[in-house]
């Protein structure tokens, strides 16, 4: 009998198969550098002290398309090695493509199961970053206690779990659209079910304001499936 964990897995990678995440064009470039990939500021954080990045291996954990570990690689020149992991193939395939774009010849991206020890890339890696990831596993204890074990000596990981507060209106409104029964529809008829809610929003509810504050945002089928269609 299949466990829980494995249901969510599947599940989830079947997801981001269909909708692969995010949905960033292929030839969008990496404007600056983004403290929220930095090695140098997180090792700064760890030990109040700058280390920079060169010749050090980093691992993106959950990569999706690729743009994450474009913008890694952005952040911290010096960097010998880039690897991008998800369990979506098809988001392998995209990551794969965007590194050959912009000839970011020091990375690469691999398909791989947090859960599973076996699919993740041989040795230790110097910085892990994990955004936005470990939450939709079936086991994020495991998970994390996996990427862990990646970590080199001295090593720094940045993690992002949502927020309970902060995403308070995208679980009202999927609470709301739940007691509709438009989680049990056909994922295509439910999403423009919730396109034609968004447009029909009463003023002044939390619906209306979350869906005009994100409407270009929720104009990509990905944004909207992983917001309210997720299944974890």
């Amino acid at each position: 009998m299949e466990s829980s964990a494995s249901q969510i897995t599947r599940a989830v990678q079947l997801q981001y198969e269909k909708f692969p995440y995010p949905p960033v064009p292929l030839s969008t470039p990496v404007r600056g550098m983004s403290i929220t990939y930095s090695y140098l500021l997180a090792q700064y954080a760890r030990i109040q002290h700058f280390q920079d990045a060169s010749g050090k291996r980093a691992l993106v954990a959950g990569c999706g398309t690729g743009y994450e570990i474009h913008q890694v690689a952005v952040a911290n020149p010096g960097l010998a090695e880039v690897v991008g992991i998800d369990l979506s193939h098809r988001s392998v395939e995209f990551s794969r493509e965007r590194i050959r774009h912009h000839h970011l010849d020091h990375c690469r991206a691999e398909v791989g199961n947090l859960l599973d020890p076996a699919t993740l890339p041989a040795g230790q890696f110097d910085f892990i970053a994990s955004y936005g990831v470990i939450h939709h596993t079936g086991d994020p204890e495991l998970a994390l206690r996996n990427l862990a074990d990646k970590l080199a000596p001295g090593g720094v990981m940045v993690l992002m779990l949502y927020n309970r507060s902060g995403r308070m209106p995208v679980y009202r409104i999927r609470q709301a659209l739940s007691l509709l029964g438009i989680d049990q529809m056909p994922i295509e008829q439910g999403m423009g079910f919730v396109w034609s809610l968004m447009e029909q929003a009463q003023p002044g509810t939390i619906f209306a304001a979350h869906s005009q504050g994100n409407r270009e945002y929720y104009l990509q089928p990905e944004n909207l499936v992983d917001n309210f269609f997720s299944c974890q």
